[in-house]
């Protein structure tokens, strides 16, 4: 892979690979603000949406945390897990509910750890096992580099573009891990649509192109499912290049658009004719 540099904590004015922490990253470091694919994902559904996101507080979910912890175990790096004390908790579930439970745990996610309870963690670690063992997932993450920072000047719009890599092997294959409720091919797809992975797929291609000067060899998704068996899975969907690819280049246009004329609008005001996809009314009719 193209060489990266590690991140002197000054402001990004240089595209390229960076080696920073990943609240660096997420704090972004670029003098007045870049486009990243969650954020291009938010504005596809409609600008509105994209504001808003930008506007409100991170909300800390458990299901974020679980997968922060997944990534900590099996790339090596990223959020520190730390295990919540037994005796902050409270009741027969053990919740989180007095006041001092929530300061160690408000306390927990500003140092940048992931806090959990002394039963989660070992699901989270079977998880971890589960991609390592596997004869497919578990050499990806063996060749190359974890959590590698891109930034970049779109040719197109010359907005600053930004992106996180999970894994980059040394031939320029990215790799995204995510851990997942059900990560049976047919279901990831069709899901992976719906939460926008054709388009940080496409993304990542971009960014990583621009900031590399190489392109990328190919992209996958590997899933690890945070229930037993803890099911592992290799996907790279065959024609989300190309959708995702429209997609992108629609939501920067339309955030160059937006920045440019301070309006973020939700959706128009019109009635939607739409009709249902082939895969439902087969669905249907076998119900039938």
């Amino acid at each position: 892979m193209s060489a990266v540099t590690v991140w002197d904590g000054k402001p990004v004015t240089e595209p390229g690979l960076y080696d920073m922490p990943e609240l660096a990253y997420h704090a972004d470091p670029v003098p007045g603000g870049s486009f990243s694919s969650t954020m291009a994902k938010q504005i596809l559904k409609s600008p509105a949406n994209l504001r808003h996101y930008l506007d409100s507080p991170r909300v800390e979910k458990k299901v974020f945390d679980i997968g922060h912890a997944i990534h900590a175990g099996v790339l090596s790096v990223g959020l520190e897990l730390v295990e919540i004390p037994d005796e902050l908790l409270s009741g027969a579930n053990r919740s989180v509910s007095s006041a001092e439970a929530k300061e160690w745990v408000a306390g927990a996610y500003l140092a940048g750890q992931v806090p959990l309870k002394a039963h989660e963690i070992a699901p989270i670690q079977a998880a971890v096992d589960a991609v390592k063992s596997h004869p497919l997932a578990g050499p990806i993450f063996t060749n190359g580099t974890p959590e590698v920072s891109a930034f970049a000047i779109d040719p197109d719009t010359g907005l600053w573009l930004r992106a996180r890599f999970d894994w980059v092997n040394f031939d320029h294959t990215l790799t995204d891990l995510k851990s997942a409720n059900d990560g049976e091919p047919v279901k990831f797809e069709r899901k992976g649509r719906d939460l926008g992975y054709h388009v940080q797929e496409a993304f990542y291609r971009h960014v990583y192109g621009l900031a590399s000067g190489v392109a990328a060899k190919d992209f996958q998704f590997a899933t690890v499912e945070t229930s037993a068996p803890y099911l592992v899975d290799v996907h790279a969907p065959i024609d989300w290049p190309l959708m995702g690819e429209s997609a992108r280049k629609k939501a920067t246009a339309l955030y160059k658009e937006c920045m440019e004329s301070g309006e973020w609008p939700g959706r128009p005001a019109e009635i939607n004719y739409t009709q249902s996809p082939m895969w439902a009314l087969d669905e249907e009719e076998i119900e039938v």
